[in-house]
């Protein structure tokens, strides 16, 4: 697998999570994420957001690069 193949996939995975970090902001109490007995708090949602949606975008920009 090369360099443009590898950041594709990773930017779909990473886009995926986006969405869903995305779609529990938006849906707010209706979606509830539990690590043991520990309830997720919605800002590490929004920031989980940002940070995905940057890696998506990141991972998009390699793959598409030209290669020397």
């Amino acid at each position: 697998m090369n360099l443009k193949s590898f950041s594709f996939i990773a930017a779909i995975v990473f886009s995926g999570v986006s969405l869903l970090h995305l779609a529990r902001i938006l849906f707010g109490g209706n979606i509830l994420i539990l690590i043991g007995h520990w309830e997720v708090p919605m800002s590490i949602s929004i920031v989980a957001f940002f940070v995905t949606t940057y890696l998506a975008y990141g991972g998009f920009k390699l793959s598409s690069r030209k290669e020397k």
